[in-house]
């Protein structure tokens, strides 16, 4: 379908019209953020490492914004409690959640049924840190478990005898 020049000429005008309201629109919503107490909920036990980090983020985001920003611990069944509840909050942006691999990925898998689903309640809005995870073995061990498949290897051999390990750090020769 191709247009002549006054229906295109139209359809921009609309367009722009459109877009115009939009931003007004949502300039003034913006302008009223944040109205009133903003509550940040960490799906975990107080006293943990997604607890730590809310309560700095939520110092930092009291400052730049002017409100209160408290932290909310809302722990239980491997973070969904407090993930339902930031799922089913009034979405106008005064609560705000921590999340992890775990509620958001993981416990569809783990759990039979969700409350939420975190493709389509959760929206991510930024993101916090990324951070590696590693398996580790004191330092001690270094000479016999140099690696994760040694260490099980070795907790295996405990039981069976057999010598399961076969990678190339282990043993350099190939053997």
């Amino acid at each position: 379908m191709s247009l002549n020049h006054c229906q295109f000429i139209q359809k921009l005008m609309l367009t722009v019209a459109t877009l115009a309201a939009a931003t007004t629109t949502y300039a003034q919503d913006i302008g009223n953020f944040p109205s009133k107490t903003i509550t940040l909920v960490v799906p975990y036990a107080a006293g943990g490492s997604s607890d730590t980090r809310a309560r700095q983020i939520a110092s930092k985001m009291g400052q730049i914004l002017g409100k209160s920003v408290i932290v909310e611990n809302k722990p239980g069944a491997a973070g969904n409690i407090g993930t339902d509840y930031i799922a089913k909050a009034n979405p106008d942006g005064h609560v705000i959640g921590i999340g992890n691999l775990a509620p958001l990925a993981v416990n569809k898998a783990m759990f039979s049924k969700l409350p939420f689903d975190p493709a389509t309640d959760i929206t991510p809005i930024g993101l916090i840190e990324k951070g590696p995870r590693c398996c580790s073995s004191a330092a001690r061990n270094r000479t016999s478990n140099r690696c994760l498949t040694c260490w099980l290897g070795a907790r295996q051999s405990r039981k069976t005898q057999l010598r399961i390990c076969r990678c190339r750090r282990c043993f350099p020769s190939g053997r």
